[in-house]
């Protein structure tokens, strides 16, 4: 995996200018809904200049809400993904949540959202905690997409993978 992490931002409001002339920033992947910038985490302040040259050149950052934790599992799985976990900040006791995969062998898709939806707008409310994390595998590796638009993937050719995912998310009615 290396050093390497992935910040998501949405283009869909860009202001029109070429997204292949960002300033200052490591594109990897690029579309008209996202644009996906690679740093090193090791390296002291790198993330807060990508966040800084995104600023500069007028792109809003993709920041997942608990609504869009939910979306994104529906996608995930429509998409031949494996959920493997979601994490939550501040941690919650492991009795708190669902076993995702004992869930979704016992309910079909749309069952499964509405109780994760349920679990997730739960642990929001009452337990004050809020997905901060997923893991999800495809073919043999491991994704993991945090609430601040990281994502850390095995190699930076598997984002691609990840497109029609970010896409579908990012056109989801309400969620921006």
């Amino acid at each position: 995996m290396g050093n390497n992490a992935y910040k998501i931002f949405s283009t869909s409001e860009y202001g029109g200018k070429e997204l292949a002339q960002v300033a200052d920033m490591d594109i990897k992947q690029c579309t008209k809904d996202f644009l996906i910038v690679c740093y090193n985490y090791l390296l002291p302040n790198s993330y807060k200049k990508v966040l800084n040259n995104a600023a500069k050149n007028g792109l809003r950052q993709f920041l997942l809400t608990p609504y869009k934790f939910v979306k994104l599992v529906e996608i995930l799985l429509s998409s031949d993904f494996h959920v493997k976990k979601i994490d939550f900040n501040p941690i919650i006791e492991p009795d708190d949540f669902i076993d995702l995969d004992v869930l979704l062998s016992h309910n079909d898709m749309a069952s499964f959202i509405s109780i994760l939806d349920a679990e997730i707008t739960y642990i929001d409310e009452e337990l004050d905690s809020i997905p901060s994390k997923i893991t999800f595998s495809k073919g043999g590796y491991d994704y993991s997409i945090y609430n601040n638009g990281i994502v850390f993937v095995e190699d930076d050719k598997l984002l691609i993978e990840l497109n029609d995912v970010f896409a579908s998310l990012l056109n989801e009615k309400g969620a921006h």
